[in-house]
């Protein structure tokens, strides 16, 4: 359970993990992955069921990651991929998990008196969700990367596979043909002895 009261977080209202809180700090991935941010252990969520996303107004957004049980708001069923706003309280479903979408409460606005010191550096909280929406496309890319260069990998084993296979077919049909001139030798030797007799 973590701190969830000075922004968005997301509340499990079903299942074994009902009354599990997570404060939303940034790209929030659900799912079974050991690697998902709310991992919800029910056969209905799928590894990697969903996504909250923050969007450049402070917002936050819905999206299914192709799941086949499905990612549902206010009780609909959301196209797969297609980002869904969530306007303050909202009622979300992954597969048959029940959870609720808390806006909590606005950032306070920043008071004129509190300036930067000398070499600070500030960024407005609509800055940071941007940021933390592009590390999350990029570890997706990265995703998507090694999930090319393991298929190509898989390829190239398939392929070296069968040409061993190919080479044991050639070396036993070898093997045959020389053990049939072998006995073709050995019966010639065998009617030359008896010649010879």
């Amino acid at each position: 359970m973590t701190n969830t009261d000075e922004g968005p977080w997301l509340e499990v209202t079903s299942g074994e993990q009902a009354g599990e809180r997570l404060a939303l700090l940034g790209p929030t991935s659900v799912g079974q992955s050991r690697k998902s941010t709310l991992r919800l252990s029910h056969k209905s969520v799928a590894f990697n069921h969903a996504s909250l996303l923050p969007r450049a107004d402070g917002g936050w957004e819905l999206v299914d990651e192709r799941s086949v049980h499905g990612t549902f708001l206010a009780g609909e069923r959301l196209s797969r991929g297609e980002p869904a706003p969530l306007e303050g309280d909202a009622e979300l479903r992954f597969g048959e998990v029940s959870a609720r979408f808390h806006a909590g409460a606005p950032a306070p606005a920043a008071s004129p008196s509190a300036a930067p010191a000398a070499g600070e550096v500030t960024i407005s909280e609509a800055e940071l969700n941007a940021l933390r929406s592009r590390v999350y496309e990029l570890e997706l890319e990265n995703r998507g990367l090694h999930d090319r260069l393991v298929a190509e990998r898989a390829r190239d084993l398939e392929s070296e596979a069968a040409r061993l296979r190919l080479e044991l077919e050639q070396a036993q049909s070898e093997r045959d043909r020389l053990a049939q001139r072998a006995a073709r030798l050995e019966d010639a030797l065998t009617a030359l002895e008896g010649a010879a007799e």
